[in-house]
């Protein structure tokens, strides 16, 4: 067994397994649906920890960084303890929480195939899922910031790593 994400704490995300595949949940990127689909619909179960089998293929889903980070920021100032935060000290801040961490950090130690939340049917046609189910709860909250060019630039550039695994996923 190997473990990944080592840099991540949370215990809430720990990836599903079923048949020598392995789906790493993130934050923010479509973990509901996982969780709704794969666990609860057909069976696939939860990792102990962090720790997965080399020999296992895994695969992800993966979300433009900036779609995510507001995504994010929407849930944590949600957040019974969070306080809204000016957006240039968001900016100056960008990783808040769990939401919010990169989503690099939670591929680390494994090479997944990679398949962008927009097109979640491409992830469920490669596994073999007939469904079409995502659980996509836009409410008009996530909007709480209005971002500019330059806000989306640093956005980019602090989720550089983000970015190039959004660029190369299926989708």
């Amino acid at each position: 067994m190997i473990e990944i994400a080592p840099q991540i704490s949370h215990k809430g995300f720990f990836p599903l397994h079923k048949d020598g595949r392995c789906f790493i949940k993130i934050p923010k990127v479509g973990s509901t649906t996982a969780n709704q689909v794969l666990k609860a619909g057909l069976g696939w179960e939860v990792c102990e920890g962090k720790m997965v089998d080399p020999d296992w293929e895994c695969v992800a889903l993966v979300r433009h960084p900036v779609d995510r980070w507001i995504s994010g920021m929407s849930q944590w100032a949600q957040g019974a303890s969070a306080q809204r935060v000016p957006l240039e000290e968001s900016l100056e801040k960008m990783v808040f929480d769990v939401h919010t961490q990169p989503q690099a950090w939670w591929l680390e130690g494994v090479a997944p195939s990679l398949f962008k939340l927009e097109s979640i049917q491409k992830l469920w046609a490669y596994l073999d899922v007939t469904t079409k189910v995502h659980n996509n709860k836009k409410d008009g909250r996530k909007h709480i910031f209005a971002l500019d060019k330059g806000h989306e630039e640093k956005i980019k550039s602090y989720y550089a790593d983000d970015l190039r695994l959004w660029e190369i996923a299926h989708g």
